[in-house]
């Protein structure tokens, strides 16, 4: 039986925590589900439901996917699938990635936007709009000077960023800068952590921790923000 990657933190991941139960699930489901290149055929949707245990509608997923899944012959394509099962690059001279390429082109998909190259059965998301969020991405990326360079620190990092804006904190330039010198001192795991946490903890301060550091001095700092300002 295939094995897949998933995330272990997928449930706190944003996007995720905002679905409702039946979408969650269906999100897990979609992962384990799909073929190799992240594309899902829901000719037998009738028969997911059943397996799911609840009544699911395509226009239902779309919604509730919001841009996230790409409607294409019938079929739906999760661009976010490829990102983290093969770090988003797919590489014409791997066998594994080869396949994968061949998969997407037989759907119209291009391999380096991961959008159709000829219009899109579904609204949410135009090849255009693809390319503009990519451009922003890369020109914030430039700006900043992350600490860790990968996906899974700038989704974090971006998720922290939001968190602090919806809580009225919003982060400035030297802010920013005293984090990312402050995340930088641990590990990247520590650092994603870290950010996992305030938000969850509902905190607007960072406070990694180390694998070995002492559990009465992190709670030390911890009491040590909340009696002073907010960064």
């Amino acid at each position: 039986m295939a094995k897949r990657f998933i995330e272990t933190g997928i449930f706190r991941k944003r996007f995720v925590r905002g679905l409702k139960g039946a979408y969650k699930t269906f999100y897990v489901y979609y992962i384990t589900e799909c073929d190799h290149a992240g594309v899902w055929d829901y000719s037998n949707l009738d028969i997911d439901s059943i397996l799911l245990g609840e009544e699911l509608s395509i226009d239902g997923i779309l919604d509730a996917f919001d841009g996230r899944l790409i409607e294409v012959g019938g079929k739906l394509f999760m661009p976010e699938f490829i990102e983290y099962q093969y770090k988003g690059v797919l590489k014409k001279d791997n066998r594994v990635h080869k396949s994968v390429i061949f998969r997407l082109n037989s759907l119209g998909i291009n391999e380096n936007t991961l959008a159709p190259s000829k219009g899109l059965t579904s609204p949410k998301l135009g090849c255009k709009d693809i390319d503009k969020d990519k451009d922003k991405d890369k020109d914030k990326d430039k700006e900043l000077d992350l600490p860790f360079k990968s996906e899974l620190f700038k989704s974090a990092w971006s998720d922290w960023v939001q968190y602090r804006n919806e809580r009225k904190k919003k982060m400035t330039p030297s802010t920013i800068t005293r984090q990312f010198k402050q995340l930088s001192k641990h590990t990247e795991q520590e650092a994603i952590d870290s950010i996992e946490a305030a938000i969850a903890a509902g905190w607007t301060g960072l406070f990694p921790k180390k694998a070995d550091q002492p559990i009465k001095t992190r709670l030390d700092e911890i009491r040590n923000h909340n009696m002073s300002r907010p960064c």
